[in-house]
């Protein structure tokens, strides 16, 4: 049985096939399950040089350095065309070999070409972040993707100039498909940009950089081949992917918009991050703060301006797989607050017969926080708590807590926080519920509702 995806309906239905496809052939994608019947596959790329279409002559595309100094190995060459009843789209991908050329038998027509230079591994792709191990080769040096379109100042629309990628850019591309093909043996030069170099550090939980984060750059598009009746998932141009080492170097594209995004398990739970921003605009390095994963995210704000150590928000939820699927054993509380004094954050499980409760208790002095103490009540109350602390500056705090071993036939969970001088929920405590803050028990997980963005990558 080839092994697949499991995600929400509303997820499987995009992103599951090509993942599934490629787990049959390259073995990049494991540890997954097995996905219920009901999926339906999307639009894929049609490669008319491999399908039953009539042969063409050769579309020849020879990629080089920004300098024009030497060619480029590896770079992924994609051509897209009018696909007859399946509208204009990609019909061809193919990567450069060591003379930085690829040779296509298209049909005579007109075409579109994009390129990029990212690691090979890449086309086995089709979300960002993938939710299963990822294996790829390291890029040295990378250069900024391109996209043909239009030359400027002509009528005919029968010459092309190779611009940097960006939305609009690319939307001219596949709109005009500015290049004529019409005989063999032509040779359409392509040089790649100059590249657009970011530099994300990722900051773990207790506010230090974490090294070996594999860290992917994605450039957000819509195209018209790439539709869902998912709304939640977007489909983005995919960039490159690099591994954190104080910090990752990847490149995106002069004058587009871009997201950078990670994911991945620590801790015995899964952390996730993202930025997002617009190439060549603003600091190159910049930092993404780590947080649990969440299958649902809430976040309540607090006024401030009390004594001790004073709460400004709270972000919390039920902990995720991967793979966007609740995880029902976890529970994640991120507080952000100022001041110096003692802070006790309690859980309430509530159980079919019973409830548990499990209290941290740590302090805070000049902005630093430490010494936490986990207390559970007697019994059968297994639960743990991974705590964590990250100074913000300014007497600012943001606190991690990670509550597992919550068991599988529990009711809800509850939390509430407390100060010398401040608590939350701010609430009446006239009522038991209203001094706890109740974690919503999630069926499904909801891309748009978590803290993690998802982005379909496989044939744009």
């Amino acid at each position: 049985m080839v092994p697949q995806l499991c995600l929400p309906p509303a997820l499987r239905a995009r992103v599951v096939p090509a993942v599934c496809r490629f787990a049959a052939t390259i073995p990049l994608l494991v540890g997954v399950a097995a996905c219920a019947p009901d999926q339906q596959a999307p639009l894929e790329p049609v490669d008319i040089a491999a399908s039953s279409a009539p042969a063409g002559p050769l579309l020849i595309v020879e990629v080089s350095r920004p300098d024009g100094s030497g060619p480029v190995k590896d770079a992924t060459v994609r051509v897209y065309g009018d696909r007859g009843v399946n509208g204009v789209g990609p019909v061809a991908t193919a990567l450069t070999n060591d003379v930085g050329k690829v040779n296509l038998a298209l049909p005579v027509g007109n075409y579109c070409v994009s390129v990029r230079l990212a690691p090979p591994e890449w086309l086995t792709l089709d979300l960002v972040t993938p939710p299963a191990a990822f294996q790829y080769t390291p890029i040295g040096v990378a250069y900024g993707p391109v996209v043909a379109v239009p030359a400027q100042g002509t009528s005919s629309g029968t010459e092309y100039d190779v611009v940097p990628f960006t939305p609009q850019a690319f939307e001219s591309c596949y709109t005009n498909l500015p290049i004529r093909h019409a005989s063999g043996g032509v040779v359409t030069p392509v040089k790649l940009a100059p590249p657009i170099i970011v530099t994300p550090e990722i900051l773990g939980l207790n506010g230090q950089p974490l090294t070996g984060v594999d860290v992917y750059a994605v450039l957000p598009v819509t195209v018209p081949w790439r539709t869902s009746p998912d709304p939640e998932i977007q489909t983005a141009f995919f960039s490159l992917v690099d591994p954190t080492a104080s910090p990752a170097e990847v490149v995106v594209s002069q004058g587009a918009p871009f997201a950078i995004e990670f994911q991945q398990p620590f801790a015995g739970f899964n952390i996730t991050g993202t930025v997002k921003g617009m190439g060549g605009t603003g600091p190159g390095a910049f930092t993404i703060e780590a947080a649990p994963l969440l299958c649902r995210q809430f976040t309540e704000q607090f006024p401030a301006g009390e004594t001790d150590v004073d709460f400004l928000r709270a972000n919390y939820g039920y902990h995720a797989t991967l793979g966007l699927q609740p995880d029902l054993s976890k529970v994640a509380a991120q507080i952000v607050h100022q001041g110096a004094g003692s802070v006790t954050v309690t859980f309430r499980t509530n159980l079919p017969n019973g409830q548990w409760t499990t209290t941290v208790s740590y302090d805070c002095a000049g902005g630093n926080c430490g010494g936490a103490t986990v207390k559970t009540t007697p019994g059968k109350n297994n639960q743990t708590a991974q705590v964590f602390h990250a100074a913000k500056g300014g007497g600012v705090t943001k606190t991690s807590i990670v509550l597992g071993n919550i068991p599988a036939e529990h009711l809800e969970v509850l939390f509430a926080a407390k100060t010398k001088g401040d608590k939350i929920p701010v609430t009446s405590r006239d009522v038991a519920t209203d001094a706890f803050f109740l974690l919503p028990k999630p069926a499904r997980c909801s891309v748009q509702q978590s803290n993690d963005d998802k982005w379909v990558v496989a044939d744009i």
